[in-house]
């Protein structure tokens, strides 16, 4: 799955998640219908900054969520290598 489907899809779902529609978004966040739409399709190229920041806002969702996905799939930082090259535990 493309980067931009991956998006799509985590922006649809936190709508689904809140119970709202695509105009109920819109009205909240400021994004247009059409952008929001054209966002959990994929098929913007490169998303404006400040279209995720009012839609993660509205929605309140992090933006790094948004973006990347589950935080929790992610190593925290105290599990990375610290100098030295071991992990903090």
């Amino acid at each position: 799955m493309s980067v931009r489907a991956q998006l799509g899809s985590r922006l649809r779902a936190a709508r689904s998640m809140a119970g709202w529609s695509l105009r109920e978004l819109e009205v909240r966040s400021g994004v247009s219908f059409g952008e929001i739409g054209r966002l959990e399709r994929g098929e913007v190229e490169s998303p404006e900054l400040w279209t995720i920041l009012r839609l993660q806002v509205a929605l309140g969702v992090p933006s790094i969520e948004l973006l990347l996905g589950d935080m929790a799939a992610f190593p925290s930082f105290e599990a990375l290598p610290q100098e030295g090259g071991s992990a903090v535990a």
